[in-house]
């Protein structure tokens, strides 16, 4: 089977970038390679709807000197140019919908028209079906979240990952789930909270970071903190969830679902003082989670497996 990737690479350097950038779809990707002939990448470059549109042709182009079983695409926008460059090559198209191209509304507008061109879709979450379910007239869709890879999110000692990372071993530290100036993560509601903290602390971004290395920061931090509005399935929780590294999180996305009754792991409503008052609990007598005793079915293996039976079934 010989599949084409499709998704944004609006990056300096895109190979190096995408493992950075969309780490959630590099770690896919990589699970599926060794069960299919051929996984190509097509990377979208161009900003906005006429950018993005652009590409079409583009990637028209690579379709007629490349024979593909299939097309997967990532993101309702990604998926309608895969479809509208697909139309009259008759290729199957798969659209992956990740989180903000349905909760965002102007978003969501392009990800309706991925929905009914698409062949088949797969949400990230229920709730995002759940947002998208007048506009799915058959069931052709399916929920699979991205995967996580076990093998490098795993629980190392707070001190073995702070030196890996050449920082202190015995600073009480929040990790932030991702940059700080990223809006949809709302970090406003974070640092007023960490504010209000009756003891000392670091708190981390989540920024230009290798693999490796959140797979580091998340054992050398005392608490994953999210305090986002809005989450798919958010892969950095799944991560946390593999480290053993206790989390915060707003009920954002399927979270909760995640979590479900992992010890030291909190789910919070937007409210500064509730944070506040269990970062101290877990800041002012650390330990860590059991969550990698509940993962095992966000291994990017299993996750792999689903995908692969979906792109059977359109064949």
């Amino acid at each position: 089977m010989k599949i084409l990737i499709v998704c944004s690479g609006n990056y300096e350097e895109v190979e190096r970038d995408f493992s950075i950038r969309r780490p959630f779809i590099y770690d896919q990707v990589e699970a599926l390679k060794p069960y299919i002939e051929k996984c190509d990448i097509f990377f979208i470059k161009g900003k906005g709807v006429f950018g993005y549109l652009k590409n079409v042709f583009k990637l028209r182009e690579k379709l007629s000197c490349n024979k593909y079983d299939l097309i997967h695409a990532h993101y309702g926008l990604s998926g309608v140019i895969a479809c509208l460059a697909a139309l009259l090559k008759k290729i199957p198209v798969i659209t992956t919908f990740h989180g903000t191209d349905i909760t965002h509304k102007k978003k969501f507008i392009f990800s309706i028209i991925a929905i009914l061109l698409s062949d088949k879709r797969v949400f990230v979450s229920n709730k995002l079906i759940e947002k998208s379910k007048y506009f799915l007239f058959k069931k052709n869709y399916y929920e699979i979240p991205c995967g996580v890879d076990l093998s490098l999110f795993q629980p190392r000692s707070k001190v073995e990952a702070s030196k890996k990372l050449n920082i202190n071993p015995y600073q009480r530290r929040i990790l932030f789930s991702s940059a700080f100036q990223n809006s949809v993560k709302n970090f406003g509601l974070a640092q007023k909270a960490v504010e209000k903290l009756n003891l000392k602390y670091e708190i981390l971004e989540i920024k230009n970071r290798s693999r490796e290395e959140v797979s580091y920061l998340l054992n050398a931090s005392d608490v994953l903190l999210m305090t986002s509005f809005t989450e798919g399935s958010p892969q950095i929780i799944k991560e946390a969830m593999a480290s053993n590294c206790p989390i915060i999180s707003t009920d954002v996305g399927d979270v909760k679902k995640i979590l479900g009754k992992t010890k030291n792991c909190y789910l919070v409503e937007f409210d500064e003082n509730e944070i506040t008052q269990k970062l101290e609990d877990l800041l002012k007598y650390p330990r860590r989670s059991n969550g990698r005793d509940f993962i095992s079915s966000y291994s990017n293996t299993y996750i792999a497996d689903k995908l692969l039976k979906v792109y059977k079934s359109v064949n």
